[in-house]
């Protein structure tokens, strides 16, 4: 059976998790922040992809 998150983790030294929990943290927050503005212009990622020219 292969190795769970938790025991990657765990390798860690705790001011590198420290790291990686504080930058997950960063990138929920700036997803949730994109999210909650095309939802208030009502926009898609499909629509922001034809906008913005890059798909």
């Amino acid at each position: 059976m292969g190795e769970t998150l938790n025991d990657k983790l765990s390798e860690l030294t705790p001011a590198r998790r420290k790291a990686i929990k504080t930058r997950a943290t960063q990138l929920i927050a700036e997803e949730s922040a994109l999210h909650q503005l095309r939802k208030a212009r009502k926009l898609t990622q499909a629509n922001m992809v034809k906008k913005l020219g890059i798909g």
